[in-house]
């Protein structure tokens, strides 16, 4: 599906606490069953300060992480509730399972907090060898992934927070990592790592071996699915958001306002991209 850029290409005005405040928008044509059962409903998106970022869930709430208070408040059409994260927090990246659990990425504690579908505290992923989470996401299993950037990997845990495997290791061959920054799972369970040191994205299989790399960037920092399976990966220093089917870039988009940082689809089909 080719998107003309003049259709899609928008600006919303900052308008409260909502998943659009302040931030640009870049729509992709609606689709309807697209995603595979468990698909996850997450994303993130960074405030114009570089302090706050956005993550709406298939719930219909709104998680704002606000980095420089060390805080994470949910809101719903009901209710604003705010998480309790750890002292000295520095929120950097959520996610959120289709049972409605939430885990987020603390660099500053260097841990990951899950919370139940109610935001009560289920577990702290604080492993000795986490060394700088800096994205999160659930598989369809309830498994939760952890990219430790300082590690060089992916780390995986069980529904209970104990880690069953590490995906990668530091080194330039296929399947090896130099500083992970995003992760991304695609409907067939594969995951998507930006391997922000080697300039690319690299594919695992469900199992963790790796099948692919795809791309050619300066600077990734984001990898995200849209509601028909492509994969839209954010360069930041090239700034442009390219647009992957099975490895093969079908579309390039130049966001205006800045370079982008953070992407966050919507179930509905929009992609979101945030500029800085």
């Amino acid at each position: 599906m080719n998107i003309k850029r003049r259709s899609f290409m928008q600006f919303l005005a900052a308008t409260g606490v909502s998943a659009v405040a302040g931030f640009e928008a870049v729509g992709c044509a609606p689709a309807t069953g697209a995603s595979a059962a468990g698909a996850v409903a997450t994303g993130s998106l960074a405030a114009a300060t570089g302090s706050r970022r956005m993550v709406y869930d298939g719930l219909g709430r709104v998680l704002e992480l606000d980095r420089e208070a060390g805080v994470v408040r949910v809101s719903s059409s009901e209710s604003m509730s705010v998480l309790g994260m750890q002292p000295f927090a520095y929120p950097r990246a959520a996610a959120v399972c289709s049972a409605g659990r939430i885990a987020i990425a603390d660099s500053s504690t260097q841990t990951v907090s899950v919370f139940s579908v109610g935001l009560d505290p289920l577990f702290i992923v604080d492993s000795s060898a986490l060394r700088c989470p800096t994205d999160v996401a659930f598989a369809a299993d309830g498994s939760l992934l952890v990219a430790d950037m300082g590690s060089h990997c992916v780390r995986v845990h069980d529904a209970s927070g104990n880690e069953t495997r590490v995906i990668g290791s530091f080194g330039t061959d296929a399947g090896q990592l130099n500083g992970p920054r995003s992760i991304a799972l695609s409907d067939d369970g594969c995951l998507h790592v930006v391997d922000a040191g080697h300039r690319r994205v690299q594919v695992f299989c469900p199992r963790g071996n790796a099948l692919e790399s795809y791309g050619s960037f300066d600077s990734p920092v984001a990898v995200r699915f849209d509601a028909v399976g492509r994969a839209w990966v954010a360069d930041r220093m090239r700034g442009d958001v390219a647009v992957y089917v099975d490895g093969s870039e079908v579309d390039r988009y130049v966001p205006d306002g800045g370079a982008p940082c953070a992407l966050a689809p919507r179930p509905d089909g929009v992609m979101y991209v945030s500029v800085a």
